[in-house]
């Protein structure tokens, strides 16, 4: 995960060659569940809060002015 991390985020090449020879795999290859109370409250990014407003968004037209309904 955190060489991954590194090479994700274009980290230099000699620190992330550093990161494999400090710290061995561990050879764990399932999945791996946290549920943190913390990543709930985070805002969610952009595009997803989009797509959850087009999918329950409603206009209604009401003498020539227009209202948004959720």
């Amino acid at each position: 995960v955190i060489v991954a991390g590194a090479e994700e985020h274009g980290l230099p090449a000699e620190y992330i060659e550093w990161l494999r020879n400090n710290f061995p795999d561990n050879g764990f290859n399932g999945t791996v569940e946290v549920s943190l109370k913390a990543l709930a409250n985070m805002p969610k990014p952009a595009q997803q809060m989009q797509t959850e407003l087009d999918k329950t968004e409603k206009l209604v037209i009401r003498e020539k002015n227009i209202f948004w309904k959720f």
